[in-house]
């Protein structure tokens, strides 16, 4: 004949649910962190390749090819900018020149 079960007080138990379950929340929050932690290494590892890859790419002689007329399209105004003698051309252009260094360089 078996002992009868040990009667357990039920704050007891579940205060011992709750310490697996706070562990276990633990344990996924700290997987969490690292996975979010290697996500952050990998895109600032990401942006410096990317980033030497820009700037040997500008390095690249394309002498049919200026900063002005890459970025042209980004400032569209209805004009084509870059070969208008207006001050609102030369603007442009500056402007436009400006972006393309600061995108490659910086």
């Amino acid at each position: 004949m078996q002992p009868p079960p040990r009667k357990v007080k039920v704050t007891q138990e579940l205060k011992n649910i709750q310490v697996e379950q706070m562990t276990k929340l633990q344990a996924k929050h700290q997987a969490e962190c690292e996975l979010l932690e290697d996500i952050r290494a990998f895109s600032q590892k990401r942006a410096a390749i990317e980033r030497e890859y820009a700037q040997t790419l500008w390095r690249f002689p394309l002498p049919h090819v200026s900063p002005s007329k890459c970025f042209e399209g980004m400032l569209a105004t209805g004009k084509s900018g870059s070969s208008s003698s207006s001050s609102s051309g030369e603007e442009n252009s500056r402007v436009i020149d400006k972006v393309a260094y600061d995108v490659f360089w910086h």
